[in-house]
C-alpha cells in the first residue's frame, strides 16, 4: 500500500543525516566559513516553501485521497515556485507553507515528468506578508566539482533545514531507466548535480544552493545509505519553467530512436575521431524508420547541427537538441553507414507522455488508464487503442472475473474501445442502464481473452 510520503516526496529516499555536532561556546566568534554559509542560508531561506500536495491515488483499483511532502523555491515576483513533477505534478490541491510559516494555496501551472519538474503558482491574494521573496538563480554550466553547496528543504515533516556539502560530480549520468513514483520515466534529456550534501524525504523540490546564495539546481532524489543526493541543473530547470508558465506543457519532437555513446563502437562502425552519436534501435514505423534510418546508423547531423556524443555524459544533450525542434517539422539527418555517409529526411512527430490518465471502475473495484505509445511499445503492441488495466481490488467483482495488471481492454460488449474517452463513455453508458453484465475482449500477453464482468452497483 503506497502512503502519501512514498508518492509524492520520498523519492529522495532517506540520506544518512549529518551527525550532531557540539553546540559551539557562545562566546566564540564564527569563523569566515561559517558566516558565509550562515549568510547563504539567510538570504535563501525566504524564497523556499513547503508543498503539501494533495492528489488522487488508485491504490488496489480504488479512488482516494492521500498527502505528502516536498519543497520548493520562488522564481519570481509573480509566485511562481519551481519544485519537482513527483512533488506536484499529479496534484489536484496545494497547500503551501512560507518561510515565516504563513500557510497559502496555490495551483498546478504545468509540470514535465522527463525532467522531474513543475511549477505552481501560489495564491498571493491569500499573502498577508508584505513582501514575497524570490531567489537568484545561478548558471550551473559553472558549476565544478569540489565547489561547497546547500541543499534547503522541509524534509520529514520538519520546518525548514539546511545541509551543507560538496559537488561531487557536476555532471553525473544514469544509463538505466529510473522512474518516478508514478511510474514515469525521467532523466533522459539532463545529466545531474551530484552532492554529498544529505537529503530526506521532503527535500524534493528545494534548492540547491552555491556560496553566492544563487540557486545552481533542483533538489530531486538520493542514493539513500551512500549519502549522494541529485539535484536538476538550474539551467535545464530555467528552461522548463519557462515553457511551463508560457504554456503550460513542454512540447518536444519525436522520430523515434534510441541512442547510445560512441565510445566504446567508433572502430566498429567506422566512425573516425568518436564523431556522431550511435542510433541504438528504431522504432516500428516511426517517423525514423519511415525516412530509412536504420539500427547501427551513426548520426553525424541534426538538422545541419552536429550531434556528438563519445561519452554517455553527452547523451541527454544530443536528445535535448533533437527533442527542441518544432513537432510537425521536416529535418536533415546526416548519417554514417558502413563507412559511408546517408542523408535522410524525417518528419518529426510531438513527444507524448508517457503514462496516461488513469479512471476507476467504481462498479468493477478496478482501475484503467489511458493507452500511449511508450505502454504499448512496451508490451509490443502496434496500435494505442484500448485502455490498460491497473489496479484490481482482490475481493471486487474485476477481479473474480479474472481480469488482471496489465490485461488491455480492447472491445466492451463487442465494440472497439479506441482510448480512455470511449472507454468512459461505455462504461457509464453500462452503469447508467445498470447492465448486470459487461463482455470484454482483453489483450493478455500474446493471447486474446473474453471476460464477463459483473456490475457491483452497491459501490456507485
Amino acid at each position: 500500500m503506497k502512503t502519501g510520503a512514498m508518492l509524492a516526496a520520498t523519492w529522495i529516499a532517506a540520506a544518512v543525516p549529518a551527525l550532531a555536532q557540539p553546540k559551539a561556546d557562545k562566546g566564540r566568534a564564527a569563523s569566515d566559513e561559517e558566516r558565509a554559509t550562515m549568510e547563504t542560508a539567510d538570504k535563501l531561506s525566504p524564497s523556499v516553501v513547503s508543498i503539501q500536495p494533495v492528489w488522487d491515488d488508485y491504490d488496489s483499483g480504488v479512488k482516494h485521497e492521500e498527502t505528502g511532502e516536498g519543497s520548493g523555491v520562488i522564481i519570481d515576483p509573480e509566485g511562481h515556485v519551481v519544485t519537482n513533477f513527483h512533488v506536484a505534478g499529479h496534484a489536484k490541491k496545494l497547500i503551501v507553507t512560507l518561510w515565516n510559516k504563513e500557510k497559502i494555496g496555490a495551483d498546478l501551472v504545468g509540470g514535465d515528468a522527463y525532467t522531474d519538474l513543475a511549477v505552481i503558482k501560489l495564491h498571493l491574494d491569500e499573502l498577508k506578508a508584505t513582501n514575497l521573496t524570490w531567489a537568484s538563480l545561478g548558471d550551473s554550466e559553472q558549476v565544478q566539482v569540489g565547489q561547497s553547496v546547500l541543499a534547503i528543504g522541509s524534509p520529514l515533516g520538519l520546518k525548514q533545514t539546511a545541509t551543507k556539502g560538496i559537488v561531487s560530480n557536476a555532471e553525473r549520468f544514469f544509463s538505466g531507466e529510473f522512474r518516478l513514483p508514478s511510474g514515469e520515466r525521467t532523466g533522459a534529456f539532463n545529466t545531474w548535480i551530484q552532492t554529498d550534501a544529505p537529503l530526506n524525504p521532503g527535500n524534493s523540490g528545494g534548492p540547491l544552493v552555491n556560496n553566492r546564495g544563487e540557486v545552481i539546481g533542483i533538489n530531486s532524489r538520493s542514493a539513500g545509505a551512500d549519502g549522494l543526493g541529485f539535484a536538476v541543473p538550474i539551467n535545464i530547470a530555467k528552461d522548463v519553467a519557462e515553457k511551463l508558465i508560457k504554456q503550460g506543457k513542454v512540447v518536444r519532437s519525436w522520430i523515434g530512436v534510441e541512442l547510445q555513446p560512441m565510445e566504446d563502437f567508433t572502430e566498429f562502425f567506422k566512425a573516425e575521431g568518436g564523431e556522431g552519436v550511435l542510433v541504438s534501435s528504431v522504432v516500428k514505423d516511426s517517423p525514423a524508420d519511415r525516412a530509412g534510418v536504420k539500427t547501427g546508423d551513426v548520426l553525424l547531423e541534426w538538422d545541419g547541427k552536429k550531434t556528438s556524443a563519445r561519452f554517455a555524459s553527452d547523451v541527454p544533450a544530443v536528445r535535448r537538441l533533437m527533442a527542441d525542434t518544432a513537432p510537425g517539422g521536416e529535418v536533415q539527418l546526416r548519417l554514417l553507414r558502413g563507412g559511408k555517409e546517408v542523408r535522410v529526411k524525417a518528419t518529426t512527430e510531438s513527444l507524448e507522455p508517457e503514462i496516461g490518465e488513469e479512471f476507476e471502475c467504481r462498479s468493477w473495484r478496478c482501475s484503467v488508464r489511458g493507452m500511449t505509445r511508450y505502454l504499448a511499445l512496451a508490451r509490443k503492441m502496434s496500435t494505442t487503442a484500448g485502455v490498460l488495466v491497473m489496479g484490481v481490488d482482490e475481493a471486487g467483482p474485476a477481479n473474480r472475473s479474472d481480469l488482471r495488471f496489465g490485461d488491455v481492454i480492447l472491445k466492451f460488449d463487442g465494440e472497439p474501445v479506441a482510448g480512455l474517452d470511449e472507454f468512459k463513455k461505455k462504461f457509464q453508458a453500462s452503469v447508467d442502464a445498470k447492465k448486470p453484465t459487461v463482455l470484454l475482449a482483453v489483450q493478455r500477453g500474446k493471447a486474446q481473452n473474453l471476460v464477463v464482468l459483473e456490475n457491483d452497483y452497491k459501490r456507485e
